[in-house]
């Protein structure tokens, strides 16, 4: 279950729980965990820099276990998604692992 917490403005960024990815796993033959993650926006965005962490609880502390950033080319019209769908590690089981992402956007306002 994965509780999600309204947006509080029209530009806001989205990410998915972390999840065994089928696709990958049919192009590698191996598991691996995925997270996704894209941007929303009511207004012109430029410059979007989309950041996915994959994290996994440890014993002690919380370890890194991927990350992708995926930068726009062009400028993104308003209501125009931006995503990161490339976040992902193989030979991992899906157990302890969580998602953040961190986003870099200039809008017109």
């Amino acid at each position: 279950y994965s509780a999600q917490t309204p947006p509080r403005t029209k530009c806001y960024i989205s990410v998915d729980d972390v999840h065994l990815s089928t696709s990958i796993y049919e192009a590698h033959l191996k598991p691996a965990i995925k997270a996704n993650a894209s941007s929303h926006c009511d207004k012109t965005q430029t410059q979007v820099h989309l950041t996915v962490v994959i994290l996994k609880y440890g014993y002690l502390q919380t370890h890194t276990v991927a990350t992708n950033t995926v930068i726009s080319k062009r400028s993104l019209l308003p209501g125009e998604n931006f995503e990161n769908k490339d976040t992902f590690q193989l030979g991992q089981e899906l157990r302890d692992f969580f998602a953040t992402t961190e986003a870099r956007i200039f809008a017109d306002f």
